[in-house]
Formats: structure tokens, sequence, C-alpha cells
């Protein structure tokens, strides 16, 4: 019995809102990751202070993901 009650229905509606949602979310985050990747792959690499490469691309990426578990959260 889940969601207090035992109706399949119930718990079948559940996988489908999750499915379509899983489905919104990748469609509008796929294109801003591929951005941020096609960016990365056409700027000149950076060194530090240690002569160490870096980039810019998994903090854009992980904020990404960070605000849109915010606003989910948030709702």
């Amino acid at each position: 019995m889940k969601f207090g009650v035992r109706d399949d229905e119930v718990e079948n509606g559940y996988k489908i809102l999750c499915d379509a949602y899983k489905t919104k979310i990748h469609l509008q985050l796929y294109p801003l990751i591929t951005n941020v990747l096609i960016k990365e792959r056409n700027i000149e690499i950076e060194k530090d202070d240690n002569d160490c490469y870096y980039t810019n691309a998994p903090n854009d990426i992980f904020k990404i993901f960070y605000d849109t578990f915010e606003m989910i959260l948030s709702s």
C-alpha cells in the first residue's frame, strides 16, 4: 500500500507524472549542458598558479542542476 491507498491507479498515475517530469527536465537541461560543453571546447585552456589546468565547465554544469533542484524544493 503506497500513498495511503490500495488503488493501483494512484501508483500508476504517480509513475506517469514522474516519467513526464523526467522527460521535461531532460529536454530543458540537455541544451543548457550541451551549450556549456560546446563553449568549453572553443575556449583557451588556462593554468592556475600551480601549473594545473582548470575549467569552469564542471561548476557551470553543477550550478544548472543545483538551480533546478532549488526550484523544485521551493515549490
